[in-house]
């Protein structure tokens, strides 16, 4: 009989002298939640468990769920059947059809790699193209013009790599076409090429005497569908109805209480002061790009200010939702390469080297108020900074620039940067079962 399980896990660790919750106080391998969860998951009658936490302890909910989308992308990745599947196969088999994708024929890594370099390649190119002759495009209501040349392909080999160095304020540069169908498209497919290279890896770890680790185009198909849309589009709505915007509106006017004199310059350098009355409000199909942008951590926000904008995150529940969508993946991946593998220890011990590392360059931030901290608090500000520089996402949550931010503070995202370096070499040598060569 299929049963659910609540676990109650909202503690404050007073009782126990300690000075954080104390389910998630370490113990072997993981914590006191880590293994009550596991304990649930291996009784096979469970098909639903509920864990409350109380507001901030982000931490926890990873620890709950990092099983549970570990297994489930063990099972989205062997083929094996899930709730989604009366759904997705058939959008997946006429995906196959008409790119003409045999899904039943493995490739060797070289041609594995030759394929996602050869994905990677085209689908960069078609974003340049698209911001070149953006003017001449739909759903381009600011009249934007082509992005210069150079910006043009620094912007698509950033978000084809999964990199998103944002060297444009995307408010006043990108058409909202360039926005949805050019860069949330990169979010998407960057992170799920990612996704695939990891399976790719972990199959050639836990397979003997095989030449094949896979079929990228079905691993890639299967990552967006099963892995990414499914929490996007649950967690888009969510965003949108904590007040990140989703429309495709021309921008707002809006007159100022108090007109401002500016002084700028004209073309030939001349200084010239303007009185300022009224105030541009830029929107569009935000709440859609902000959530793939956490999940997939890409980092690259709709507006220049990123997560520090009021329009890109602001609750403190969205900046949960955040945090949490950074890590997720990554972390859920670790129970993936122990489930697959056959080695769940090996998983466990993976997680807990990269928590390790993670806490390690945990800082406490040494701020002043910012954009950020002003709708959200100086606490959820300060949270941010470590999750989104440890794990390559920069989804920047607070503004640093112009003494917003203590000096300091400089060092979160230097010593988180290199960490995170550590942190992927441990993964690339954690071999525990040698691929005899076929």
């Amino acid at each position: 009989m299929p049963a659910a399980v609540v676990i109650l896990a909202a503690g404050s660790g007073s009782r126990v002298g300690a000075d954080t919750n104390k389910v998630l106080l370490p113990l072997g391998d993981s914590t006191v939640l880590g293994h009550s969860v596991r304990a649930v998951l291996e009784v096979a009658e469970v098909t639903r468990l509920v864990l409350g936490v109380r507001a901030g302890d982000e931490d926890a909910v990873r620890d709950a769920v990092t099983p549970l989308l570990g297994r489930y992308m063990t099972r989205v990745f062997n083929r094996e059947r899930t709730w989604l599947d009366p759904v997705l196969r058939p959008l997946e088999r006429l995906i196959y059809r008409s790119t003409a994708v045999d899904e039943t024929r493995e490739m060797r890594w070289t041609e594995y790699a030759i394929a996602m370099l050869l994905f990677s390649v085209v689908s960069m190119l078609v974003l340049y193209l698209m911001q070149r002759v953006q003017q001449w495009l739909p759903w381009n209501p600011q009249g934007f013009g082509a992005v210069p040349p150079e910006l043009a392909f620094n912007t698509a080999a950033s978000f084809a790599t999964n990199t998103n160095w944002q060297a444009y304020s995307g408010e006043s540069t990108m058409s909202y076409l360039t926005q949805m169908a050019g860069l949330a498209y990169h979010n998407f497919v960057s992170a799920a090429t990612g996704i695939a290279l990891a399976i790719a890896f972990i199959r050639g770890i836990a397979q003997k005497e095989k030449a094949t680790i896979g079929n990228f185009w079905v691993d890639l198909v299967r990552c967006t569908l099963w892995v990414l849309l499914p929490f996007c589009i649950v967690g888009a709505l969510f965003l949108v109805s904590q007040g990140v915007v989703q429309n495709l509106r021309p921008y707002d006017k809006a007159a100022v209480v108090d007109p401002q004199t500016v002084t700028t310059a004209d073309a030939h350098g001349r200084p010239q002061s303007q009185v300022v009355t009224e105030q541009t409000i830029a929107q569009g199909p935000v709440a859609s790009q902000e959530i793939i942008k956490q999940f997939g951590t890409n980092g690259g926000g709709f507006f220049n200010a990123n997560s520090a904008h009021p329009f890109e995150n602001p609750t403190p529940l969205t900046n949960f939702l955040a945090m949490f969508g950074i890590f997720i993946i990554s972390s859920g991946l670790t129970y993936t390469l122990g489930s697959m593998t056959g080695s769940r220890r090996h998983g466990w011990a993976v997680w807990g080297a990269m928590e390790e590392l993670y806490r390690a360059g945990k800082t406490k931030m040494i701020g002043a108020s910012n954009v950020s901290a002003e709708q959200l608090g100086l606490l959820c500000s300060k949270a941010t900074v470590k999750p989104t520089w440890a794990t390559s996402s920069g989804s920047t949550h607070v503004v640093r620039s112009r003494g917003a931010s203590a000096p300091a503070n400089g060092e979160v995202p230097r010593r988180s940067g290199l960490i995170r370096c550590i942190s992927s070499a441990i993964v690339a040598r954690s071999k525990p079962v040698p691929t005899l060569p076929a």
